[in-house]
């Protein structure tokens, strides 16, 4: 067990004691594009539509059943039946690969080595960032962990899922697609709290005659809040009293612009859209029949 502890603790379970000291770079690739990976587009998690789409594809995903097939490793495929590895589930092994690589568009799957550096089963890891490396001309995958230092593992013993790979050989692209929608829902959100708050205020403009300087207005002004607002103001109930010098009273009435359900019903399937998830089969109220189109569309393609 100590392998994928070590390894995401930073270090590689006794393999070596530096990761890849002898690394020449990254690994050359046919376009060039450097292979690297960062997991910094967390932050749609904690958009609530975004995490019930996300929530909702991984849901149905970890109830897949995993079969694993052939003869060469008896042992590793008799403890593979019951778990992918000593602290998952297979359910909960697939909830958490599709719910990585729906908000990272990349999920690296990492070895469970045993205390013989033997495989032993399967991770998902969530590092900060990934690179994939050349070392004696053999890719290696380098990640960086939010709790220790980088580790290594031979590129051929990983497993890399991805979506919306474009420009990188190896890993997919951001979420820079979805930021637009991600701002609309944060304006949306803070038009609504801001409505909220000054729902419960009470402003007002009038009009003081019989002032002559500026001094004496200003006085005015203060014992007006004083007497009304102040801590020690005897004004239990609230009932604000006029003088007679006072005209043109006036309430001044707080009107924040908020999305209306047209364009917040756009927003919604925006996200639908973006994730292949609506809001049906997010309530779970979908029929069978848009079940099963949900399930061709994005189940069966994540199981293939």
């Amino acid at each position: 067990m100590s392998g994928i502890l070590d390894t995401l603790s930073g270090t590689d379970g006794g393999r070596r004691e530096e990761p890849l000291p002898g690394a020449r770079g990254v690994f050359e690739t046919l376009t060039g594009y450097q292979p690297t990976f960062t997991t910094w587009q967390g932050e749609i998690y904690e958009s609530s539509l975004v995490r019930a789409a996300i929530d909702a594809r991984a849901r149905h995903i970890s109830k897949l059943e995993v079969r694993v097939h052939g003869s060469a490793n008896p042992t590793l495929q008799t403890s593979l039946r019951h778990a992918p590895n000593p602290w998952q589930t297979w359910s909960q092994f697939l909830y958490r690969v599709s719910t990585i690589l729906d908000v990272h568009n990349t999920c690296v799957i990492l070895p469970v080595l045993d205390d013989n550096l033997k495989l032993s089963g399967f991770f998902p890891a969530l590092p900060v960032n990934c690179e994939l490396v050349d070392y004696k001309d053999e890719p290696w995958l380098r990640c960086h962990f939010a709790r220790g230092g980088p580790a290594a593992v031979e590129w051929k013993r990983c497993a890399v899922l991805t979506k919306h790979q474009y420009q990188n050989d190896f890993f997919g692209e951001s979420n820079n697609a979805l930021s637009d929608v991600m701002k609309l829902i944060h304006i949306q959100n803070q038009g609504i709290e801001t409505a909220v708050k000054n729902s419960a205020t009470y402003r007002f403009m009038a009009r003081v005659s019989n002032f002559t300087f500026d001094e004496d207005l200003a006085k005015e002004r203060q014992r007006f809040t004083k007497l009304n607002f102040s801590e020690e103001a005897e004004n239990p109930g609230g009932l604000l009293l006029y003088p007679n010098t006072y005209s043109d009273i006036q309430q001044i009435k707080y009107s924040p612009y908020t999305v209306d359900a047209a364009q917040m019903q756009l927003i919604h399937e925006s996200v639908s859209n973006y994730f292949g998830v609506n809001a049906k089969v997010m309530q779970n109220a979908a029929t069978p029949e848009e079940l099963d189109a949900f399930f061709n569309g994005a189940i069966e393609p994540f199981a293939i």
